[in-house]
């Protein structure tokens, strides 16, 4: 892969990758649906749950990759979730991603 010399790639937990699959997705909707809403908070709290989980572990690599700059990288991806304005591609590197995954 076209990857600039000396990137640090982080690939996702298998338990996220399993997770975050079509039939979890399809369960949650079912539930819902079957529901008429009301599971709908249990779903919400499922994703939160995986997502923490998933961040925790992306956080712990960061801590072991990028030392110094983990908390600021952290901030900023936190501050791009919740203002909804991006996040700097210059924590990323994935000015070239569409070519990189060809």
């Amino acid at each position: 892969m076209p990857f600039a010399p000396g990137a640090i790639l982080y690939f996702s937990s298998r338990r996220f990758v399993q997770w975050a699959s079509v039939e979890t997705i399809a369960g949650y909707l079912a539930k819902i649906f079957a529901t008429s809403g009301e599971g709908c908070k249990d779903v919400v709290t499922s994703v939160i749950n995986q997502l923490m989980l998933e961040f925790n572990d992306l956080y712990g690599w960061l801590k072991n990759t990028a030392q110094q700059n983990a908390d600021a990288i952290v901030d900023a991806f936190i501050d791009a979730i919740v203002t909804l304005r991006g996040y700097p591609e210059s924590f990323l590197g994935f000015h070239d991603f569409q070519a990189a995954v060809r």
